[in-house]
C-alpha cells in the first residue's frame, strides 16, 4: 500500500484556526483543501466541526458523515457525528455512531455520556442510567454527565411518585443519594414523600430548599433556642406564595422563643401579611435584600421551610388550622357589592400554568360543566391568567359568570379580598387553596391521583386549613367521581351562603 500523501497546508491551517476560535476562516481553509483533494475525508471532518461551530448543524451532517463512512475507525469522526445528530434530533442514527465510537476507544466518556443522553431520548431509561454510571466511572468529575445521570434518575423518581408508588420511590431516591450524596433534589424529594406518608421527624430534616441568599448575610442559622429581646431574628421566605402562607402561622409560634422577629415575604403580600400578623415585622422578599435586614440587632437567621423541623415533630403538633389571614374589610365589602346580588359567590380555579408541577394538578375546564349547571350561584373567576379558549367555554354554559375585579398575578390584597367575598371556593391545588384556607372561607380542593405532598395521602381534611375539604381523583384519572362527590356535598343553605354538609 503507498504511503499516505501529506496533509496539505490549507488542512493544517483550517485546524488552527478552529484551536483559535476562527470557524469560518477554517471553514475557508478547508474547502480549499477539498479542492486540492477532493474528498479528503480529514477535511470533511474539519469542514463539518467548522460548520457546528458557526451554528450550522443540518450543513454539517454531510461533511461528517462522508468522513465518518471513510474513516470507520476514527473514534473523533463517530463521537462529533453523534453529538451532532443528537442537536438534529436523529437519535436513533445517533446511537448507532456513538456506539461505535465506544467500541472504537471504550475510555472515553464524552461518547458514552452522548450515547446515555441518546438512551434518555430513546426512552430506554435502565440501559440509559448504565451507560451513564459506565461514563461516570472514567470520569467521575464530568459535570454534564453527572447532571444526566441526575435526570435519569429524576425520571425514575416521579414516574414511581405519580404511579403512587411512595415506598418504592423513596427507596430509589435512597440509593440516588448513596451514590451522589451532593444531590440537593434528590433529598428535596425524599424529604417530601417522607412528608406525604407522615414521617415527619426523618422528612423536615432535608426539607430544605436551595436559597442562596442565606449566605448573602453574616449570620449563624437559628436552632429555636430562646433569644433575649434585645435580639431580632430573621426568617427568611422560600418557595412559592402557598408555601409562604401555609407556614406563616409557625412565624407566629416562633415569637414564643424569640418575641421581635423580622420575616420575609413575597412582596406583593407584604401589607396583608402585615395586617394579619402585626406582632411580626414584615419586610419584601427582593433580591438583593432589602434593606430593613442589615438592622444590626438582627442576630440569627433561619429559611421559613426550616420551622416546620422545630415545631412540627409530629401529627399532633399541627394544630387547628383556623385562619389567620385577614382581608382588607373595605376592600372585601367593596367586592362583595360588585360581584354580589340574589345568589350565594362561588370562586373558581382550575389550572396552574407556573408550577413543575401544573400539568398534575390541573383539570380540564370542561370537567366542571356538570357542577357548574347543577348550582343557582355567581361563579368568579379566580384563574390567573386564564385561557381565552377556558373563558370562551365557560360562558358557552348559560352560567352566571363573573370574571375576577382584580389581576390574581399582581394585586394579592385584592384577590385575598375577592376570596373572602366569596360564599365558597372551588379550586384546584394552587395558590387560590392557600388563600381561601389561610381566609377561612369553606373551600372544596380537587385533588389529582398525586398531588403535592402539602394534601398528604387519603384524608377528605387538611391539617394546614380547617375550611378546606379534600377532593381525591381516582387512579383511573378521570375527574368525573371527583365532580359527582362535590356536587353532593354542595347545598344552598340561604340565598347568602354556600356551606359543605359537614359545617351546617
Amino acid at each position: 500500500m503507498p504511503p499516505s500523501p501529506p496533509p496539505s497546508p490549507w488542512l493544517i491551517q483550517g485546524f488552527q484556526s478552529l484551536e483559535q476560535g476562527d470557524p469560518a476562516g477554517a471553514e475557508r481553509q478547508f474547502r480549499q483543501a477539498l479542492m486540492m483533494r477532493r474528498g479528503d475525508p480529514h477535511a470533511l471532518q474539519g469542514l463539518g466541526l467548522a460548520l457546528i461551530r458557526q451554528n450550522r448543524q443540518a450543513e454539517a451532517r454531510a461533511p461528517l458523515e462522508q468522513a465518518a463512512t471513510a474513516l470507520p475507525k476514527d473514534v473523533g469522526c463517530a463521537a462529533n457525528l453523534g453529538a451532532l445528530l443528537i442537536e438534529l434530533g436523529d437519535h436513533r442514527m445517533a446511537e448507532a455512531h456513538l456506539r461505535r465510537a465506544t467500541r472504537i476507544q471504550p475510555g472515553l466518556a464524552a461518547a458514552w455520556n452522548n450515547l446515555g443522553r441518546v438512551l434518555m431520548h430513546l426512552g430506554r431509561l435502565d440501559e440509559a442510567e448504565t451507560v451513564l454510571r459506565k461514563a461516570l466511572t472514567l470520569a467521575p468529575d464530568y459535570p454534564q454527565c453527572r447532571e444526566n445521570w441526575r435526570e435519569t434518575q429524576d425520571i425514575r423518581l416521579h414516574r414511581l411518585e405519580l404511579a403512587g408508588q411512595f415506598d418504592k420511590a423513596l427507596e430509589e431516591a435512597d440509593k440516588a443519594l448513596q451514590l451522589d450524596p451532593s444531590w440537593a433534589k434528590a433529598r428535596f424529594f425524599r424529604a417530601c414523600n417522607m412528608l406525604r406518608l407522615g414521617n415527619f421527624a426523618a422528612g423536615w430534616t432535608d426539607y430544605r430548599v436551595d436559597y442562596d441568599e442565606l449566605a448573602s448575610l453574616p449570620l449563624p442559622e437559628w436552632q429555636g433556642q430562646e433569644l433575649p429581646p434585645s435580639e431580632r431574628l430573621l426568617i427568611r421566605a422560600e418557595q412559592g406564595i402557598g408555601e409562604q402562607l401555609m407556614l406563616a402561622p409557625l412565624i407566629e409560634r416562633a415569637r414564643g422563643r424569640c418575641p421581635r422577629i423580622i420575616a420575609e415575604c413575597d412582596q406583593r403580600m407584604v401589607s396583608l401579611m402585615a395586617r394579619s400578623l402585626p406582632a411580626i415585622s414584615w419586610a419584601p422578599w427582593t433580591d438583593p435584600p432589602d434593606s430593613a435586614l442589615r438592622d444590626p440587632a438582627i442576630t440569627h437567621q433561619i429559611g421559613l421551610g426550616r420551622l416546620p423541623s422545630l415545631f412540627l415533630p409530629d401529627a399532633t403538633a399541627f394544630g387547628e388550622g383556623d385562619a389567620f389571614l385577614i382581608a382588607d374589610p373595605l376592600l372585601r365589602d367593596a367586592a362583595r357589592r360588585d360581584l354580589g346580588g340574589d345568589k350565594p359567590i362561588i370562586g373558581l380555579a382550575w389550572a396552574s400554568g407556573r408550577s413543575p408541577a401544573a400539568d398534575r394538578k390541573s383539570i380540564p375546564v370542561a370537567a366542571l360543566r356538570p357542577l357548574l349547571n347543577s348550582l343557582s350561584a355567581r361563579f368568579v373567576v379566580l384563574q390567573y391568567e386564564p385561557a381565552d379558549e377556558d373563558l370562551a367555554e365557560l360562558r358557552s354554559w348559560g352560567v352566571d359568570l363573573a370574571e375576577c375585579p382584580v389581576d390574581p398575578m399582581h394585586d394579592l390584597e385584592g384577590f385575598a379580598a375577592t376570596i373572602a367575598a366569596c360564599d365558597h371556593v372551588v379550586t384546584i391545588s394552587n395558590a387560590t387553596a392557600h388563600f381561601a384556607g389561610a381566609l377561612g372561607v369553606p373551600t372544596s380542593v380537587l385533588l389529582s391521583a398525586c398531588p403535592l405532598w402539602h394534601w398528604f395521602t387519603e384524608s377528605t381534611t387538611s391539617r394546614w386549613y380547617n375550611s378546606l375539604k379534600l377532593y381525591r381523583q381516582g387512579n383511573d384519572g378521570t375527574w368525573d367521581q371527583v365532580i359527582a362527590a362535590v356536587i353532593a356535598d354542595l347545598a344552598l343553605v340561604s340565598a347568602r351562603r354556600l356551606e359543605l354538609d359537614g359545617r351546617r
